[in-house]
Parts: C-alpha cells; structure tokens; sequence
C-alpha cells in the first residue's frame, strides 16, 4: 500500500518516525525497505537516528565495517567539493542476499539534523539519483525535533505506534 501510494504521487523519500522510543519504527522502517527491494526496487534504507541509532543491529550488522553517516557528516571536504557522488556512494552498504543499499549509523550525533541539515538535504538528492526509494528512519518525535526538520525533506512520513501500550 504504502509503496502504491508513494509510485502514483511520484515520491521517493519516506521518513520513518514514532512518539516515543521502543516502538518499533527502526524494525518497521528495515521491514519495508526489505519488502522493497524484493520486488527489484533500488532502496537505499538510511540511519538518521542521531540519538540512538540501531540499524546496524536490527540488520545483524555489528561486525560489519562501513563508513558512518556521521563521519560524512562531520567531513568537511564535500562542502569545499560541491558534488559529492563517489562520497555518497561510499556509504552505501548491501545488505548480503537483498539487494537492499543501507547508510549506517553507530554514533550519536547531538544536534546533527541542526548543524548539517543543508548538507543532508545535498545527501538525499543525490541519493535520488541512484534510488527508486528512500527510506529514512529517524529518532523519536517526543525526544527531539530531529524528525519533524526532517519531514521537510522527505515526500511522505509514517508515525509508527505501538500497540496497546500506554505510559502512565
């Protein structure tokens, strides 16, 4: 459904939120880029959880060697560059036996959205280019407002809910 509404409105990114944490959205956001990219689409699944970043562990992916988002972000060579393509594609990782393209994320990143949010703007254009879909997954929409300046950015957001559960 979601991928059928996000084809006939011509959207690319879908941003991937909750209310608050452990309820789910990272599971949720890596479940539909995999759903995705079974049916042969180009998905590239992106950590932007500066908080508390965990897909790298959903994917079973600790022992693996990649390039942070992070350190991209905290480079400054892109910005002096203009184009940054090579740089992007660096960070792409497949994940063995999808398909699927993940950007990880180990590192907690205070105010990244904040001080870099031109320069992830940059990113996900260029992602464009080489993706039939984005999926971001972000932190927590009662923790910071990292989603909300990111829903900027995005076409479309789901806000993941956990089910029967309520804090008193």
């Amino acid at each position: 459904r979601i991928l059928n509404e996000m084809s006939e409105k011509d959207q690319k990114v879908l941003l991937v939120s909750s209310a608050a944490e452990n309820e789910g959205k990272s599971t949720v956001s890596a479940n539909i880029a995999l759903a995705m990219a079974q049916i042969n689409k180009r998905v590239v699944l992106v950590d932007m959880d500066f908080r508390k970043p965990s897909l790298y562990k959903i994917l079973n992916m600790q022992d693996a060697a990649f390039k942070e988002f992070s350190t991209f972000l905290e480079d400054s060579k892109h910005e002096e560059q203009g184009g940054f393509s090579d740089e992007v594609k660096s960070l792409l990782c497949t994940l063995p036996g999808s398909g699927l393209s993940v950007v990880f994320n180990r590192k907690a990143v205070p105010q990244a959205v904040e001080r870099h949010s031109e320069l992830i703007g940059s990113f996900l254009e260029e992602l464009k280019q080489q993706a039939d879909y984005i999926i971001i997954d972000t932190a927590p929409n009662s923790l910071v407002s990292d989603a909300e300046e990111l829903s900027l950015l995005a076409d479309t957001s789901i806000v993941v809910v956990r089910q029967h559960w309520m804090e008193a």
